[in-house]
This record gives structure tokens, C-alpha cells and sequence, in this order.
């Protein structure tokens, strides 16, 4: 009896694996039948894939390891056009059970996705859907070939009613797809960061790209910590060699190197102080680099990178005064003569600005918010940022601006003022009350001291 049980069970033993294995699908991109780079495709592969990783029960072969077995067998050219036989060969070598392959197509404003559920072990066709509706409607008429998918798939009814009830935005444009898909395939880290931010300008809600974005960002600061870390390691190296070489052949290459690690990082406080040190106590200069001039350089560098265009005309009068045969002496003529024109359009602007304010009805002289917008487009950031945190306050009569407006000019005119910090807090709180307009600003970061 006790045999004839264990017996029965062994027998069983398969099946159950079988029951209980998910279903593993991999998606190819959709062909794209208008003929164009196929863009579109890979951004409908990327977001049904994304999709798809939600659905429990269900497995998701990655992207990437799609990519590489088509590489391998010499088919990535044809990706979005295999034929039957090399389809069902990738879903073997992919370990898939189903493949998803398709294609949509434009008309005006009107498209057509068609698909094709292909079972890996038969090679048979399991399932198809053709949607029509227009391009707004981009990503509903995903969903409904996404349904048939899980259909097929085996899937529950009850994962398949998630997708057949959401309610999904409408999209502004296909060039937000597009961009999207440009970003999919683009394996440099920084042109796809620019590529989503570019998507997102189209259309603030795409929230593909948004949640990309955010993936790419978080991976990027991680580099970045990283090399923050070793530059840290290579400069105290770097200090400890300067202060104890005498060979002004080395000490050049020393120092040569530390002020370009410096600029790399935004250190610009940092280099400043470095500098000083420099002109008070200079190096023997070589042949080929004299490190008190390049000091003196990176003096009016550091002022222009602060914002202090005072700063700017006073190191650059000097350097122009002691090294007029110089190689960096346009570059130096260049930034004095944007800091002349800066603060001429900052007094011009002082004029404008009590004229402007002046012609106001007495209800918006007394709106902090109509007030503060007519001293920020006359260049007065100073009074701008007064009133216009009055106006975040909520005490604003007349403007009524909205408060991701608000705090979108007091970032600009916390830059103007060269007061980082408070650039810093305000993209904080926009962060807070409008995402989408913080990402389209969060590359200002990139042009802010890193030491303060």
C-alpha cells in the first residue's frame, strides 16, 4: 500500500512541475510597416515588456538577453522580422515558451498594433490581436493587445481584468514614443538621460520615461559616489605630493593635474583656495606651463562658475594687466566682457523694473507676485526672490501663480544670485509638489558647485 502510494506520487511529481511552471515570454520589437527606424517598436517592446513584469505567474525574458542571442546568431538586423523557423530557434535558445512579435502603423493621426503569440514548443500560433484607434490613445490600444498576450499566455482572468480596466493617459504626441525608443536602444548613459529628459519635454506624464529616468539617475549618482570617492583619494595623493616635491618638473604635473580634477568635480570654492595658495607661494614655472598664471586663470574660472561677476573683472583685470601675451588671455577678455554686460543689464534692468512697477494698478503694487515677476524679467533677482518667496507664501491678490511657477523662478534667481543652497532647496520642494517639472530642471545640478 505504502509502495503503490509513493508510487502514484513520483508519477505526479512532473506534472505538478509542469503545472506550476510560469509561462516565460519574450517580446521582440514591433516592426514598424510605415518604414521608418523602427523607434516606435522598440519603445512598444520596452513598455509591454515593463508591463508584463507586473503580472504575476508570468516570467519576462530581459531585453538585453534577447538582444544578445540574436547577436549571436547573427539576426539582430532582422529583430523585428524573423521568420517562423529562426523565431521559434531564439525562443528555444531564450528558454521562452511564448514569443510576442508585431507591427504597428501610422495614417495621420491614427495607428494600427497587430501581434502574434507564437508557442516555442510547436511553433505554433496561439493567439493575434489587431487594434485600430488614434495616436492619443497609444497606450490603451497596448493594453488590449497586452490582454490577448495573457490570453494567450494561460494567464488568469483576473490579471487579465487588471489591464482591461485601468484607465490610461492620453499621449500628446508619437514623438514622445519615438524619443522613448530612441532612449531604449541608446547605450550611453548620458545621451539617454538626455533623450528621456527630451520625451518628457513632449509629454510630462510619459510615465515610461519618467520611471527610466529615474532608474538611470539613481545608477548614475551610484557612479558618481563611486568616482567622487577615488577622486577624493587621488587629490589628498596629489596635496601630499605637492607639499613635499621639490623636482618643478613633477610639481607641475602635480598641480597640472589637480586643478583639471577640480573642475572636472565643480569644486570651485576648492580650486579658488588652492589658487590663492599658489600666487601667495609660487612654483618654479617650466618651460612648457607656468602654474602661477594658470592660477591666476582659474581665479576668474571659479568667480564666473559662482556667479560673482564682480569677482570676474577684478582677478581678470589682473590677469590681462600681468600676462597680456597669455593663451588663455581671450578666454579671460571673454568672461570679463560677460560680466561688463551682466551687470549693464542688471542697472538697466533697476530702471526698467521701477517703471514697470510703477504703471501697476495699486491692487497688483501690493501683490507680492505681480511685483516679483516684473523685478525678475528686468534682471533684479535680488528683489525678484523677496518678493516671489512672499508669493510661494500663499499672499499673493491678483496673479495667483502657481506654486511649481513660483518655485521654478526662485531656482533661477537663487542661481542668478550665486546662493546654491538655496537653488538646492527650492528644486527640493519643486520635487515635492511637481516631478515632472523638477526633471525637466534637475541638469541644473550639473552647473552648481559641488563644495558648497
Amino acid at each position: 500500500m505504502k509502495s503503490s502510494a509513493l508510487a502514484l506520487a513520483l508519477l505526479l511529481v512532473p506534472q505538478v512541475a509542469l503545472a506550476t511552471t510560469s509561462p516565460a515570454v519574450a517580446v521582440m520589437p514591433f516592426k514598424d510597416l510605415s518604414g521608418s527606424k523602427g523607434s516606435i517598436g522598440e519603445a512598444i517592446r520596452e513598455t509591454v515588456t515593463t508591463d508584463l513584469k507586473d503580472v504575476a505567474g508570468l516570467r519576462v525574458i530581459e531585453r538585453g538577453n534577447i538582444d544578445k542571442i540574436l547577436a549571436e546568431q547573427n539576426l539582430q538586423a532582422r529583430k523585428s522580422d524573423l521568420d517562423p523557423l529562426s523565431t521559434v530557434k531564439v525562443g528555444k535558445l531564450l528558454g521562452a515558451s511564448l514569443i510576442v512579435t508585431g507591427a504597428y502603423q501610422k495614417a495621420a493621426a491614427n495607428v494600427r498594433l497587430t501581434a502574434r503569440f507564437v508557442q516555442v514548443e510547436t511553433g505554433e500560433i496561439v493567439g493575434t490581436a489587431k487594434v485600430d484607434g488614434q495616436s492619443s490613445d497609444f497606450l490603451s490600444l497596448q493594453d488590449k493587445v497586452t490582454i490577448e498576450l495573457l490570453k494567450s499566455a494561460g494567464i488568469e482572468s483576473k490579471r487579465v481584468q487588471l489591464f482591461a480596466k485601468r484607465t490610461r493617459p492620453k499621449i500628446k504626441s508619437l514623438k514622445t514614443i519615438e524619443l522613448y525608443g530612441d532612449a531604449v536602444v541608446e547605450k550611453d548613459d548620458t545621451k539617454k538621460r538626455d533623450i528621456l529628459q527630451q520625451a518628457l519635454n513632449e509629454d510630462p506624464g510619459f510615465i515610461y520615461a519618467s520611471r527610466d529616468l529615474d532608474e538611470l539617475e539613481k545608477r548614475l549618482k551610484q557612479y558618481d559616489n563611486a568616482y567622487q570617492k577615488e577622486t577624493e583619494r587621488a587629490l589628498r595623493e596629489l596635496k601630499a605630493q605637492i607639499a613635499s616635491e621639490k623636482d618643478p618638473q613633477k610639481l607641475m604635473i602635480a598641480y597640472t593635474q589637480i586643478f583639471a580634477k577640480l573642475q572636472i568635480q565643480r569644486k570651485w570654492r576648492t580650486l579658488m583656495v588652492l589658487s590663492r595658495d599658489v600666487l601667495k607661494s609660487p612654483p618654479p614655472p617650466t618651460p612648457y606651463f607656468n602654474t602661477e598664471e594658470y592660477a591666476q586663470f582659474n581665479l576668474v574660472q571659479c568667480h564666473q562658475a559662482l556667479r560673482d561677476y564682480d569677482g570676474v573683472l577684478r582677478e581678470g583685470e589682473k590677469f590681462v594687466a600681468k600676462y597680456p601675451s597669455s593663451n588663455y588671455f581671450s578666454s579671460v577678455r571673454n568672461l570679463i566682457d560677460q560680466a561688463i554686460d551682466k551687470k549693464r543689464t542688471v542697472a538697466e534692468g533697476a530702471k526698467t523694473a521701477a517703471a514697470e512697477i510703477a504703471a501697476l494698478s495699486p491692487e497688483q503694487k501690493g501683490d507680492p507676485c505681480a511685483v516679483g515677476m516684473k523685478y525678475q524679467s528686468n534682471a533684479q533677482a535680488k528683489k525678484a526672490r523677496e518678493q516671489l518667496e512672499i508669493c510661494l507664501a500663499g499672499k499673493g491678490t491678483t496673479s495667483k501663480l502657481p506654486p511649481g511657477v513660483i518655485l521654478q523662478l526662485l531656482v533661477v534667481t537663487s542661481l542668478e544670485l550665486g546662493d546654491f543652497a538655496a537653488a538646492r532647496r527650492f528644486l527640493e520642494r519643486l520635487h515635492e509638489i511637481d516631478p515632472a517639472t523638477w526633471k525637466s530642471l534637475s541638469s541644473l545640478e550639473q552647473t552648481m558647485p559641488s563644495d558648497g
